[in-house]
């Protein structure tokens, strides 16, 4: 695993909630899917248990130091790795931190299951949408991140400038 930020960087962490009958997608066989992704893209990422036995997901934390010299780096091999080579993020890989990075394939993972490995297409019929949105359009996609109180003004905005701004750029 790469090693902790340095007290002088600044670091970059996420929490993202994954179903439980996904987390074997984002773990692997004996880790080897979390072990590519954390070496793509040299970002900490710790999977917890659940809750409880009844609780339906697990919370995956992922972090980094926000540096863009190992980012523009590791974004590549993160991007090819996890997606099939199909870039479908916005931003350029030297703009992202490797907690970016890691994010983007984890919740990849989380969407397609075993068939980021396998590269299938969706089948007629099956929607290609998230999974537990049948029918759903395959440009959908839905992803719970867990913020901190603390954050939640930069997240909302004032008077939910911030919230408002995203409804309007993505419809």
């Amino acid at each position: 695993p790469p090693p902790p930020p340095t007290s002088s960087s600044t670091v970059v962490a996420f929490r993202l909630l994954c179903p439980v009958a996904r987390s074997g997608s984002v773990i692997g066989r004996g880790g080897d899917v979390i072990g590519r992704v954390r070496a793509a893209t040299r970002a900490r990422i710790k999977v917890d248990m659940p809750l409880t036995p009844q609780c339906p997901e697990r919370v995956v934390h992922l972090s980094s130091a926000s540096s863009s010299a190992s980012s523009a780096a590791a974004a590549p091999a993160a991007a090819a790795a996890e997606s099939g080579g199909a870039g479908r993020q916005n931003a350029s890989p030297s703009s992202r931190c490797p907690a970016v990075d890691a994010l983007l394939a984890v919740h990849d993972r989380i969407l397609r299951g075993d068939a980021a490995d396998e590269a299938e297409e969706p089948t007629e019929g099956s929607g290609g949408g998230a999974p537990g949105a049948p029918g759903g359009e395959a440009d959908e996609a839905e992803a719970r991140l867990l913020i901190d109180t603390s954050q939640i003004g930069a997240v909302l905005g004032k008077r939910g400038s911030i919230v408002a701004a995203t409804r309007a750029a993505t419809g």
